[in-house]
């Protein structure tokens, strides 16, 4: 029994893992309640932590900030954005999605045939650990895991490093740990599964972030995965930290295109939080780099903005101050 689950765990389980992993996405941490290793600096939000008050002037940055998680070119008046667009900054993922596949490509480069092969399993009740090589990144860099499952118990749990691991031209350094419950009978993962990490620092095109935080991840074995997250993400270039709170992303996975929505509460240093809802989910078609359909309201102090994706090159943003609408459409690539 005790051989069978391991490696059923191993060999087949760790792909609902990967699926878990997904989505990246994604955000409790008015302090931020760390775990995992990573050292470094320890992030903390200083920012504003009143509601913001919406104006037709800040509308829009908070609009895009609270989709991507930061990093708005329209902040310092669209310099940042032509910085992005020349640099390839622009992922068209929050960042929240872009970190969770890293760590979904990290998970698959486990060797399952050789972890389930390697195992030295002992008497009954005995809690078995396994320590992997170095995992290579397909463009650069190495990861290591380490495992450990209890067989009386169920629950298992283990860490993650990355050594400047990259894939698909995005870079992870730092550590993570996971833990969760597999169902003894069926060998399956039973409830959630939770990441924690204090100081991960993520590169993407001419994109730094560190974050720090916790994601729990739910699959419902139906292409949909559902996360709830609290994360710090410090922009690295403009040396600004932003709050994930209470986040909850829904990612779901269709033919040819994903759809994700989001709500929770977004803090951005410079304007206070915001209260957002996708009302429409946001659709990103395989062969595009931006949503080309969705909506996300975002409550402030008095006001309402209303990001809308027209298209996959452009997005309209409606900015509600309770006296006056106005409306500004964008182009993505500008971000």
């Amino acid at each position: 029994m005790k051989n069978n689950i391991i490696n059923q765990l191993f060999a087949g389980q760790l792909t609902s893992l990967s699926r878990l992993v997904t989505l990246l996405l994604t955000m409790g941490l008015a302090g931020c309640g760390g775990g995992g290793d990573g050292g470094g600096t320890e992030l903390s939000y200083s920012g504003l932590t009143t509601q913001a008050v919406i104006t037709p002037t800040n509308g829009e940055p908070i609009a895009t900030n609270s989709y991507q998680n930061g990093m708005s070119g329209n902040e310092i008046g669209g310099a940042v954005g032509v910085i992005a667009e020349a640099e390839g900054t622009s992922t068209g993922d929050p960042r929240s999605l872009t970190l969770a596949h890293i760590l979904k490509s990290a998970v698959d480069k486990i060797d399952t045939t050789t972890t389930s092969e390697s195992l030295d399993v002992g008497a009954v009740g005995a809690a078995v650990t396994e320590t992997s090589p170095a995992i290579s990144g397909t463009c650069g860099g190495s990861s290591v895991y380490t495992i450990t499952y209890d067989d009386v118990t169920g629950s298992f749990s283990g860490t993650f490093t990355f050594n400047s691991f990259c894939e698909d031209n995005e870079t992870i350094s730092g550590s993570m740990s996971f833990s969760g419950q597999v169902n003894l009978s069926t060998a399956s993962f039973s409830g959630a599964i939770t990441m924690t990490f204090s100081n991960l620092t993520v590169s993407s095109g001419g994109d730094s972030f560190t974050t720090k935080g916790t994601i729990t991840f739910n699959d419902n074995n139906a292409g949909s995965i559902v996360m709830t997250m609290d994360l710090l993400l410090h922009d690295n270039t403009l040396d600004k930290t932003y709050h994930a709170a209470n986040y909850t992303i829904n990612e779901q996975l269709g033919v040819g295109y994903t759809d994700i929505t989001i709500t929770g509460r977004f803090y951005d240093p410079d304007h206070g939080y915001v209260d957002l809802q996708t009302t429409t989910a946001f659709r990103t078609n395989n062969s595009d780099i931006w949503p080309s359909t969705g909506v996300m309201a975002m409550t402030g102090n008095g006001g309402t903005v209303t990001l809308t994706a027209l298209s996959n090159t452009q997005f309209q943003v409606d900015i509600d101050d309770g006296v006056t609408v106005t409306s500004i459409i964008g182009n993505w690539a500008d971000l």
